[in-house]
């Protein structure tokens, strides 16, 4: 059976893959750094929680010392695999919108936090219609930020009143007011971030993105290095 352990090494294996193709690129540049960015917060989260897996193995007694009952423990465990997935989703997540906003502002020449409408710009990234979609990775797109709108709400949907529905990839995903969402169970973060970095590749390769050229990521310029 799968490990959540597991599941980190396939993600990190397969950004590091994208890195290797990406090495060409100058050291400083946005999509270069957004890998290494996800890639290190994936590297950091595994070594936790190596480090956590070996001490309840090798020091058991220990461990059991700390959380005295069988239900401490299950709870360490789950809240632990919570904030690991949080972490590395709230790392792809922002890094993404940041990306999105700096890709938008280089095709149409408006500043980086002028457009307002996310939905506008994932219909020019993915050469989509808006409120028509017919491409999968805008599906993906509009899932991500519908349960990053629920992240500022504690975990609960409140963006529509009447709810909403949404599909990817003929599996549908739903959203009831007032109601964390049900299908956000253990792993599914991971699975978000696994098809995020699948289609922000293939964002990359699109030939408008490609006659850009390279520019750098804007860290650098608000850290003043």
């Amino acid at each position: 059976m799968k490990t959540s352990l597991d599941t980190l090494h396939e993600i990190y294996d397969k950004v590091e893959g994208l890195l290797i193709h990406y090495n060409n690129l100058p050291e400083r540049d946005i999509r270069r750094v957004y890998f290494e960015i996800l890639r290190t917060q994936i590297a950091v989260c595994e070594r936790s929680l190596r480090i956590n897996m070996d001490y309840a193995n090798k020091n058991k007694k220990d461990f059991e010392a700390l959380l005295t009952t069988e239900k401490q423990r299950e709870d360490y465990v789950h809240h632990f695999l919570q904030n690991t997935a949080e972490a590395i989703f709230d790392t792809a997540l922002f890094q993404t919108e940041l990306l999105f906003r700096v890709l938008y502002s280089k095709l149409t020449g408006q500043h980086v936090g002028q457009e307002k409408n996310l939905h506008k710009v994932i219909a020019v990234l993915c050469e989509d219609t808006e409120n028509n979609w017919k491409k999968e990775e805008s599906r993906l797109l509009l899932l991500i930020q519908s349960v990053r709108n629920t992240i500022h709400t504690g975990g609960i949907y409140f963006h529509d009143p009447n709810g909403t529905t949404l599909t990817y990839k003929a599996v549908e995903y739903k959203f009831e007011y007032g109601k964390g969402p049900a299908f956000i169970k253990e792993g599914f973060s991971f699975f978000l971030i696994s098809e995020l970095v699948d289609i922000i590749h293939m964002i990359f390769q699109t030939q408008k993105i490609i006659n850009l050229g390279s520019w750098e990521h804007p860290n650098f310029a608000a850290l003043g290095k």
